[in-house]
């Protein structure tokens, strides 16, 4: 099966740059209703539908392993309460508070000429 980035990758012309946004929260947290946070998709054992969990670290090596090389890379953070840690399931509850905290990332990358 081919990934996203594996795609992007073929479609992408040697030399080519492309620039990309990821959003690392619950997408619900959005709603506002404050039934959800940031990390809620990281306490269920089966998420919602569609949602992509991966952290940063993730992304980056999915990128790599596409052939991108990232020219450029930049993260937004906010700090995990910690009544939202302490609901985080496996893997995500054994990460570092850096790769959880990470909400945001952005990223220019390059497919080698």
């Amino acid at each position: 099966y081919e990934s996203v980035y594996e795609w992007l990758f073929r479609k992408t012309k040697p030399g080519g740059v492309q620039y990309h946004f990821i959003d690392l929260v619950d997408h619900r947290y959005y709603f506002g209703t404050g039934e959800f946070n940031e990390w809620s998709f990281l306490s269920e054992e089966t998420g919602p539908d569609n949602v992509n969990r991966l952290r940063v670290s993730e992304h980056r090596a999915l990128l790599e392993q596409a052939g991108f090389e990232i020219i450029k890379e930049r993260h937004k953070s906010k700090a995990i309460p910690e009544e939202a840690r302490e609901t985080l399931l496996p893997p995500w509850s054994d990460m570092p508070d850096t790769e959880i905290n990470t909400t945001k990332m952005w990223c220019l990358l390059r497919r080698p000429a």
